[in-house]
């Protein structure tokens, strides 16, 4: 009897077992080989000595998320403790172009079956370089990288406005994003909106707002488009 995570789709093309398979484009009946760019929805199985399955046949695909350790399609010599990628025709292959895999459990030959351990965390690998310094630095998530109405956030120091209105920083406001709420974390209270003006990388704190520079201010915002 198939295991739960086995389901038998039609094949499309002829699809030898231990082969990764996706779904034909517009079914999720159908299901084809997949190439080494593409996530497989699983491999095809070995089930009752049947080696392969002709188009139009029933294939028996052991999920993705099948428990345990998977059979499937090597293309190349494999070595047992190796990682494997994603290969096309189906099959996986040891350093090839795509993604990782998983590990392979024994040595395998090209045309072999190779059992192999699904690891998590495996499915997608990092392109080297894909992750440098300039995406990491300061100001490159940026404005124009974020929805149009999410919430700006500024956790500040209040001024001594009681002489006077006072200018607190808060890069990346705009003098047409509106307050939301100001809230005095250090008492803690909600203050009045109206002492508060947003401006060009600042929120102005009216004299009214008073002498709040012992406090520690937490200013929402919303942009004009929300």
């Amino acid at each position: 009897m198939l295991s739960p995570s086995v389901v038998t789709f039609i094949a499309s093309v002829s699809i030898p077992a231990g082969a990764r398979v996706k779904f034909v484009a517009g079914s999720v009946t159908s299901v084809t080989l997949a190439d080494h760019g593409d996530v497989e929805i699983g491999t095809a199985i070995l089930h009752s000595g049947k080696s392969s399955y002709a188009a139009g046949d029933g294939v028996g695909v052991a999920l993705i998320n099948h428990p345990g350790t998977i059979i499937c399609l090597a293309s190349g010599a494999i070595s047992g403790g190796q990682t494997v990628n994603r290969a096309d025709g189906g099959a996986v292959s040891q350093g090839g172009a795509g993604d990782n895999f998983g590990t392979a459990l024994a040595d395998a030959g090209d045309g072999d079956w190779l059992e192999a351990l699904r690891n998590p965390g495996m499915l997608v690998t990092v392109a080297d370089g894909a992750v440098t310094t300039q995406k990491l630095a300061g100001g490159a998530v940026t404005g124009a990288k974020m929805s149009a109405t999410a919430f700006k956030l500024y956790a500040v120091a209040g001024a001594d406005s009681s002489g006077g209105a006072q200018d607190l920083a808060t890069a990346g406001v705009l003098a047409t994003d509106r307050i939301v709420e100001v809230i005095d974390l250090t008492t803690p209270a909600v203050l009045a909106n109206a002492n508060f003006t947003p401006g060009a990388n600042k929120v102005t704190q009216a004299q009214a707002a008073g002498n709040l520079s012992a406090k520690k201010l937490l200013i929402r915002l919303l942009p004009a488009s929300a």
